[in-house]
């Protein structure tokens, strides 16, 4: 199975590819290494809060759209948006 997986991976046009698909792929694969339930959700809670701030920011939502400078980006709205908080 994890062959196929990793055939399939291989073939797939990576920039266009959704990050929901993504994020959806990336839990199925924590439920199969039979990773906790938080564990799963806590991964998911992020990831889907990662997706509404590429979203609210005009990006595509597609694995293309994943660079440094977007996770730096994305970094250092996290940190200010902490800092409102305490």
């Amino acid at each position: 199975m994890v062959k196929a997986l990793e055939q399939r991976w291989n073939k797939t046009q990576r920039t266009d590819m959704p990050l929901t698909q993504v994020v959806e792929d990336y839990t199925s694969d924590l439920r199969i290494q039979r990773r906790s339930p938080k564990t799963i959700s806590f991964y998911f809670r992020n990831l889907r809060s990662f997706l509404r701030w590429l979203k609210r920011h005009n990006y595509k939502g597609v694995l293309g759209d994943l660079t440094l400078t977007i996770a730096k980006r994305h970094t250092l709205y996290l940190e200010e948006e902490h800092r409102k908080y305490k």
